[in-house]
């Protein structure tokens, strides 16, 4: 076996093994419903270059006017634009469920 045949099994194993687990965790989500750009159900790297543009406030005006108050923005991260969701999420009588959810998920047990 030669030495690129062995390079590019370990870049295929790579490759699947990284897509495997985005789409474990996209599907693991439990933001996943909320709409967004599609890249932003996966990594952060579409938050990074809409910083690195320069104005992200502008683009995430943008998405909210295209999906609605509620626009998911990374694997993990949600935008609002409605004050009233601000008083719902932040309620300390506990009317809306919050969940923790790390990315990747880690058990505590461990």
């Amino acid at each position: 076996m030669s030495l690129s045949n062995v390079i590019l099994q370990a870049l295929a194993l790579l490759f699947i093994t990284t897509a495997s687990r985005l789409l474990w965790y996209y599907f693991r989500s439990p933001i996943k419903d909320i709409p967004g750009p599609f890249a932003a159900k996966f990594t952060n790297l579409w938050r990074l270059l809409n910083v690195y543009g320069g104005r992200p406030e502008l683009n995430e005006e943008r998405l909210h006017e295209q999906y609605g108050p509620v626009v998911r923005i990374g694997p993990n991260v949600v935008s609002l634009s409605d004050p009233k969701l601000i008083r719902t999420i932040y309620n300390t009588r506990g009317d809306f469920l919050k969940v923790r959810f790390s990315y990747p998920p880690y058990s505590s047990s461990g």
